[in-house]
């Protein structure tokens, strides 16, 4: 489940980042001053019947998720966005030829973060054009769903319909877990912790049968199974871009390596995976994405903890998900009682 965080951010540290969060910050107001009243959209004949009973729903989950997690309940999806777009937002990710790490952003106030979010398309092509001219490779990933953390009353997003509804639920859950549980710039386990919680809690909701659960449970050991396989191949590959960076090899010469292995290794390897786990060339993301350095730094961001989180909820032995919520919040009382010179998640894993 893709999801973002979007702000309006203020940092004048260069003309390039200034102008960068005034164009961001009128879409973000654009966002917020189009918004209307969930009871008016409801009222208008031109939004369909599926759409006011997605707009329903989306309230039933929120109020669902607040008493779950006994949070006093706040104006976020209270209102509706209509968008003249099929996607809220578009993220650039971009890493260099010779590794896999996402540059970084960083903001005051909310930290740092792998992306850049655009609003507009055009807006993001033009970005990842000039971060390619700096030897930089880029991926732009659409976005259906954002949040502000509870900077503001977050509308609800006409982009949130094109999901089922259990999809839906989890992108809600999701969204709404930020506004209660947020590190700063430590996008990869916000990320991680909330796409837990988002779907832990859908299947929760729903209350799914014993069969349907067991379908999950092994669907969820092919996902794992792809997870791992990806996340193996780019550890690998760091190593040989440390190897052959020591070379002095040219960036074009690296570039040239990586490619090799992605057709010799990757796909090929990567495609017996998927035949042998029974999933269809359509739901095989290892032969259906373009994948590059930059692609692969923002998979990490979204995947690469998600089965310690799976982990630690065993090992701490936490019954429910409230439970569990209240063991990683107290963790992250401690850390910060303790000023531990590491990261939180390092902390929470370790």
């Amino acid at each position: 489940m893709l999801a973002c965080f979007s702000f309006i951010l203020f940092n004048f540290g260069s003309c390039s980042k200034l102008q960068y969060v005034v164009v961001q910050g009128k879409g973000q107001l654009s966002l917020l001053t189009n918004a209307k009243n969930n009871q008016d959209v409801l009222s208008q004949a031109s939004v369909s019947k599926e759409h006011k009973r997605k707009i329903g729903l989306i309230e039933e989950y929120k109020k669902y998720f607040f008493d779950y997690f006994n949070k006093d309940v706040n104006g976020i999806y209270s209102k509706t966005t209509i968008l003249d777009r099929k996607a809220v937002t578009y993220l650039v990710v971009a890493s260099k030829y010779y590794e896999i790490r996402p540059k970084e952003e960083c903001f005051w106030f909310v930290g740092c973060f792998p992306y850049l979010g655009f609003y507009d398309m055009n807006g993001a092509i033009d970005h990842a054009k000039n971060l390619e001219q700096d030897g930089y490779e880029t991926t732009i990933r659409p976005v259906y769903a954002y949040s502000t953390l509870g900077h503001f009353e977050d509308p609800i997003l006409s982009s949130f319909f094109v999901y089922s509804d259990q999809e839906l639920a989890e992108l809600i859950f999701h969204e709404l877990f930020h506004t209660i549980f947020f590190v700063s710039s430590e996008v990869d386990l916000n990320e991680n912790l909330a796409n837990y919680f988002g779907k832990e809690m859908a299947w929760q909701y729903y209350k799914r049968s014993v069969s349907d659960i067991e379908e999950s449970a092994r669907e969820k050991e092919k996902k794992k199974s792809v997870r791992k396989f990806i996340v193996s191949f780019v550890k690998e590959l760091e190593v040989t871009y440390e190897k052959n960076m020591a070379k002095n090899l040219t960036l074009e010469q690296v570039a040239k390596i990586r490619l090799d292995k992605m057709e010799t290794q990757f796909l090929p390897q990567g495609q017996k995976l998927c035949k042998e786990l029974g999933l269809e060339k359509s739901r095989c993301i290892i032969t259906n994405q373009m994948w590059n350095n930059a692609s692969f730094a923002g998979y990490l961001t979204y995947e690469d903890k998600m089965d310690r989180v799976d982990e630690l909820r065993k090992r701490v032995g936490s019954a429910s998900l409230k439970e569990f919520y209240s063991y990683i919040e107290n963790k992250h009382k401690e850390y910060l009682d303790k000023k531990a010179k590491t990261t939180f998640s390092k902390f929470l894993f370790e």
